[in-house]
């Protein structure tokens, strides 16, 4: 502890120095915002404090974990965790097998994404791009299959996101991105609590982490992202832009490989982005058929409905 500090402020236990920060953080909270869009500036007016109304030891602890987002989303989620904790665990103590495990994945994965025309294949396509990377890579039967319910139930926490913000036609504000990304935090929230899950749910929800930290939602870094992860991501990247998109269409194969080499070589591990590169042929197939058999399912839906609508 710092000695000047307790010679000014006199010998009070660290604890309650953790409270005083902890309570301030609550009030500068505003519950009308997400909370991702604000943490910038509470925590400038944490720091603007250290060393004269907050311990200064403390306020870099808190500097630490602040740069984390799921810091800010634990806060914002506290009673969410255990609620789902409930629902989830008391009405799912099954034993499923690998075929119930995938078909329940793919129920679950058609209901996220059929909320928009855009995303009706997305899961799917992600989980046949990340099977045949695995595949490539000579992973074992089951480790592959795990693989594809893991890009199965990836966007599970989009069902917190609203329609508005994915089918905008338009470059997403800075608060709607902040939104967005919210999305694999509460993929995990949701898949933690079932069973026989651990790490499927590990490989779905850190999707968007980069090897240089800067991902989402725990901001891990290279020691801590795991092969399985980087597959996903980047099933998941070769998905989005082989896709149409409210404000383009889907990408070509020479498109998709000038971009993942410009923008995302780095950040999802040379080795699966080699694997990519080198197999791009036999994966931009894999994916564009998913896409299409999505695209194809969802105009007989489409179809369907105006039928029952017009017979009504």
């Amino acid at each position: 502890m710092d000695d000047q500090w307790i010679e000014e402020k006199g010998k009070v236990p660290i604890e309650s120095y953790i409270l005083h920060v902890a309570d301030r953080i609550d009030i500068l909270i505003n519950t009308g915002v997400p909370v991702l869009a604000q943490k910038d500036s509470i925590v400038e007016k944490i720091l603007s404090y250290s060393g004269t109304l907050f311990h200064p030891k403390v306020v870099n602890a808190f500097e630490i974990e602040a740069h984390k987002d799921i810091f800010w989303l634990d806060i914002d989620n506290l009673s969410m965790d255990s609620i789902l904790e409930q629902a989830i665990s008391n009405s799912l103590k099954i034993e499923m097998n690998m075929d119930l495990l995938e078909q329940f994945a793919y129920t679950i994965s058609k209901i996220i994404d059929s909320r928009s025309k855009f995303t009706i294949s997305h899961s799917f396509g992600v989980s046949a791009v990340a099977f045949e990377i695995a595949e490539l890579m000579n992973y074992s039967e089951e480790k592959k299959r795990e693989i594809r319910v893991a890009g199965l139930l990836h966007d599970i926490g989009k069902i917190a996101i609203s329609n508005e913000i994915i089918e905008k036609n338009g470059e997403l504000s800075a608060a709607e991105r902040t939104n967005v990304q919210t999305h694999a935090y509460f993929t995990d929230l949701i898949l933690k609590n079932i069973d026989g899950l651990d790490e499927i749910a590990e490989w779905a929800s850190h999707h968007h982490e980069n090897h240089d930290g800067s991902g989402y939602p725990e901001n891990l870094t290279e020691k801590n992202i795991t092969e399985e992860m980087d597959i996903l991501s980047y099933a998941d990247i070769y998905t989005a832009l082989s896709e149409d998109r409210p404000y383009r269409h889907g990408l070509s194969i020479e498109e998709i490989e000038y971009i993942l080499e410009r923008q995302f070589k780095n950040k999802h591990g040379e080795k699966v982005y080699q694997i990519v590169i080198e197999n791009m042929s036999i994966i931009d197939a894999v994916c564009k058929a998913a896409i299409r058999d999505g695209n194809n399912r969802f105009q007989i839906y489409e179809e369907m409905a105006q039928k029952y609508m017009i017979e009504k």
